[in-house]
């Protein structure tokens, strides 16, 4: 037996997929935030890469493209060691809450 389709705008039953209308309304939504989402992390890391050059500039104005470099440098390190361990640290863990939801929370206060 085949249930009838939802309303114009609203939400399907619970555990049913959205089809017709509603998913076209749920994806254009979606489609609109994405270009937003993908241009604030890129944003954030050069707002960040200026500041920390005019830093080390106001430290060390003779040798600021070596300080600078080395500052890239330890940053890459640090995050090839750390991503895939917060990774697993992160697919592994499971709370009442569900999993992944502690490391949200953490990251969420931190950014």
């Amino acid at each position: 037996m085949r249930s009838e389709a939802p309303a114009p705008g609203t939400s399907p039953p619970t555990g049913e997929i959205a089809t017709g209308p509603a998913r076209t309304h749920n994806l254009r939504r979606l489609f609109v935030t994405v270009p937003f989402a993908s241009a604030c992390p890129q944003l954030a890391y050069g707002i960040v890469g200026y500041f920390a050059a005019l830093q080390i500039q106001s430290f060390d104005s003779v040798h600021k493209i070596e300080k600078l470099a080395l500052v890239h440098a330890a940053v890459a390190t640090a995050s090839m060691i750390a991503q895939p361990l917060v990774g697993v640290l992160s697919d592994r863990t499971r709370t009442r809450f569900g999993g992944h939801t502690g490391f949200r929370c953490a990251t969420d206060h931190v950014a």
